[in-house]
């Protein structure tokens, strides 16, 4: 495969060019406390709050974006339609949303595991009737 002389510029040794050290703006992210778990697991790497602040901020442009490709497009005779909830997806209808992907990992601390089971070790057990 032949490399063009655009591309070859890549593929040369760093240059001894000094840069100015760029520094890092500081944030106002401050994450949302609703609840606190008590247990020998560690949460604080649990970035939902964050996915939810970027869908936010992103969920404006890239719906401009989608409508402009899928506003009155037609596969076999029918429109593409805009769903705005996962849920509201109906199977052969066809539609687009915008949404987060959520991905199962099984060997990271998973806050919805512990909180299930909580609500299970902490539900009332009927009382049984004497006869």
């Amino acid at each position: 495969m032949a490399v063009s002389e655009e591309d070859g510029d890549f593929l040369r040794a760093p240059s001894d060019q000094k840069y100015a050290a760029l520094e890092r703006a500081s944030t106002t992210y401050k994450p949302h406390e609703s609840y606190a778990l008590e247990k020998e697991k560690q949460y604080q790497q649990q970035f939902g709050d964050m996915y939810f602040f970027r869908l936010a901020k992103l969920k404006p442009a890239v719906e401009k974006i989608a409508l402009d490709a899928w506003d009155d497009f037609q596969i076999a005779g029918e429109t593409v339609q805009k769903v705005e909830r996962v849920l509201d997806v109906r199977q052969g209808r066809l539609c687009w949303v915008i949404g987060t992907i959520y991905m199962e990992m099984p060997l990271k601390p998973n806050i919805l595991d512990d909180i299930s089971k909580d609500v299970g070790r902490f539900s009332v057990m009927p009382l049984s009737r004497a006869d």
